[in-house]
């Protein structure tokens, strides 16, 4: 359809165990691969891939409230407009998150390879690369944040109009 929403997971429950996939979705509109929340989570060691292409890609979005860790998954997100490799959404409740040893590549006009907005999160060892016109490794207004050790790449060109991106963020190269 012409504004499609396609998730290849929506989870939302307590001690979930969400390891091992390998998930590649290829969509429209807005396309996700895991959509998760719940306490005690754990996303580990899966290939995502998502791919739109007319707009919005994310591969991993956690909602509060949330507890838990991703961790050594490798992410790949393309799309024409915005893409994002990890989002939490702290809107509808508390999001305490661990995201180590993950590999997030994205490409797109507008990258946010993580944008977080949990209450503690700890984003650690991590390789991000982002590529695009308008790219940022890790974006956050986290109330409580460590970030360590992680290995970010933005090549961004900066050139013509964004495509679209968050409105707490803006649009620019920011690693």
């Amino acid at each position: 359809g012409e504004y499609d929403t396609l998730y290849a997971f929506s989870i939302n429950g307590d001690n979930t165990r969400f390891k091992n996939n390998e998930i590649a979705i290829d969509g429209h509109e807005y396309v996700y691969g895991v959509n998760i929340g719940g306490n005690n989570i754990v996303a580990d060691n899966n290939n995502i891939t998502v791919n739109s292409d007319s707009n919005y890609v994310c591969a991993i979005q956690l909602n509060g409230p949330s507890t838990g860790s991703v961790s050594n998954n490798n992410i790949t997100v393309t799309s024409p407009g915005v893409a994002y490799g990890i989002y939490s959404s702290g809107w509808s409740g508390v999001i305490n998150a661990n995201y180590t040893d993950n590999t997030v590549k994205a490409d797109s006009n507008v990258v946010y390879d993580f944008e977080l907005m949990g209450t503690n999160e700890n984003v650690e060892n991590n390789t991000i690369v982002a590529s695009g016109n308008y790219t940022t490794g890790i974006a956050t207004s986290t109330s409580n944040i460590s970030i360590i050790g992680n290995n970010i790449t933005a090549n961004g060109d900066k050139l013509g109009t964004p495509t679209g991106g968050d409105s707490m963020f803006g649009s620019d190269n920011v690693g």
